[in-house]
């Protein structure tokens, strides 16, 4: 499920992302996997928030990159990822 919401009046959003909490989604992810549950990720891309629901698989660990849902979502992107179901947000 892709849900969006588009940010009129902000020219440039910037994300960026600790190296600590780069690794706080790499356990979370693989807590995740290890439970079978699914992830939910909220990014900004394009000038839209978007969130994704499902399963998230590292992708690549250099570029900064994982799979969810069959999107892929880069570091930069990424405003928050949580557990479904959980109160627990990173």
């Amino acid at each position: 499920m892709l849900e969006m919401k588009r940010f009129e009046h902000q020219d440039s959003p910037s994300f960026f992302l600790k190296s600590a909490t780069w690794e706080s989604y790499i356990r979370l992810i693989q807590e995740a996997n290890d439970y079978r549950q699914e992830l939910q990720v909220e990014v900004f891309v394009g000038g839209y928030v978007r969130r994704v629901n499902g399963r998230c698989q590292l992708f690549n660990e250099t570029l900064k990159t994982f799979i969810c849902g069959n999107i892929v979502v880069r570091y930069d992107e990424i405003i928050s990822v949580s557990l479904i179901g959980c109160d627990a947000d990173v």
